[in-house]
């Protein structure tokens, strides 16, 4: 199939989803973008143009598609296909360790643009700070699922749950995660250290310890 083709396909896929807005209409951007990635049409670079760190974007991206895979996958008549919830926990969990380690490795330009502009350089107080709304954020993203399907009217003995309860799984395991990782990209797009950026502040710090 030609690269033109394939182009296509995603504008008119684009243009029903916009139309219909049965998914939110970034998500739908997301998975144009990584369409024509994943498909050869155009580079990662080229793709997220629009966004700082591509890198982060496309992972992040990656994760919210595994999750509408898994609430495919949660549809009345969709759950004796293990292949499909097996795609969608590697395309997700891929998605989501690689936007970590990238998002990890961001640190190291925000303790080199405080250093540029303070004169200090704070690496272990970032980094001690990093790990500190890490474990808040692990208690935190522990608890409030559990909060929720209580809401729900989760029975942890049932063998079978009502549909509110069904409802509250999906809404902790699907659409909150989706929700977040929306807000995380949109966090990213006006991150404002770019690489260029990141080539210049490391150069006048090394004019300033000569």
């Amino acid at each position: 199939m030609s690269a033109a083709t394939i182009t296509l396909l995603f504008l008119l896929f684009a243009v029903v989803m916009f139309v219909f807005e049965k998914i939110p209409l970034g998500v739908t951007s997301m998975i144009v973008c990584i369409g024509l990635v994943v498909t050869g049409v155009l580079d990662v670079k080229t793709a997220f143009a629009g966004f700082i760190d591509s890198n982060v974007i496309l992972f992040v991206a990656m994760f919210i598609v595994g999750e509408l895979l898994t609430y495919v996958w949660s549809r009345e008549g969709m759950h004796d296909a293990l292949w499909l919830a097996y795609i969608a926990t590697f395309i997700k969990q891929w998605g989501l360790t690689s936007a970590t380690g990238f998002m990890w490795a961001l640190v190291p330009e925000v303790i080199a643009y405080g250093e540029l502009k303070s004169g200090k350089r704070n690496a272990a107080i970032i980094n001690a700070i990093m790990g500190l709304f890490f474990k808040i954020g692990f208690t935190i993203g522990g608890a409030i699922p559990l909060w929720l399907l209580a809401v729900y009217g989760f029975n942890e003995s049932g063998a079978v749950q009502s549909a509110s309860a069904i409802d509250g799984i999906i809404m902790t395991a699907v659409w909150i995660p989706i929700a977040l990782a929306a807000i995380s990209m949109v966090i990213m797009q006006v991150y404002p250290i770019s690489d260029k950026h990141v080539t210049d502040i490391n150069r006048q710090l090394d004019e300033i310890r000569v």
